[in-house]
């Protein structure tokens, strides 16, 4: 699972509707040009095998052998939001949204995970109001949530006229 194009989409998606329009992976690129307004950041924090062999898959592309390998991953995602008070319900939404919205399912399919849980409780990570500086409070209001999805991890490597072991021919009878 890539998560700039797996997770990204799937929180702007259900963000926009509560006027967030910024996800990034990790941190903001640049803090300085960070906008006075809600935003996500999702990172990888955790993946562990489900199972223990390894699927192959050799074919021939014209003069390039190709050679495939996947497992089968449980990979954990970290993801925070800044700058939101009600962050904790908007963050419920999110995983709520990727359980039951049949486009988001699709979406995850195609990037080949699936939703599976929130792993832990939905934590606010804001401090304590007497322990707000006297910035904008809002810079320092933050909350995050752990998710796991099922995912399938692929390496594909390709040779230059290879030599491929296996080969399938169709003769399409």
């Amino acid at each position: 699972m890539n998560p700039d194009s797996a997770i990204r989409p799937w929180l702007l998606a259900v963000g926009a509707q509560f006027g967030i329009r910024e996800a990034h992976n990790y941190i903001w690129a640049d803090a300085s040009t960070r906008p006075q307004e809600p935003y996500f950041t999702y990172r990888i924090t955790k993946g562990r095998p489900t199972q223990k062999s390894i699927n192959r898959d050799d074919e021939a592309d014209g003069y390039t052998a190709k050679h495939r390998a996947w497992k089968n991953h449980e990979t954990t995602v970290r993801i925070k939001i800044f700058r939101e008070v009600n962050g904790i319900d908007i963050l419920e939404k999110c995983a709520i949204a990727a359980q039951m919205d049949d486009r988001i399912k699709t979406h995850f399919k195609k990037s080949g995970c699936a939703f599976r849980e929130v792993s832990e409780d939905i934590e606010d990570e804001s401090p304590d109001s007497d322990q707000l500086t006297n910035s904008d409070y809002r810079d320092q209001i933050r909350q995050k949530m752990d998710v796991v999805f099922f995912d399938t991890v692929l390496v594909e490597m390709s040779e230059e006229n290879g030599i491929v072991e296996t080969l399938v021919i169709n003769t399409g009878i």
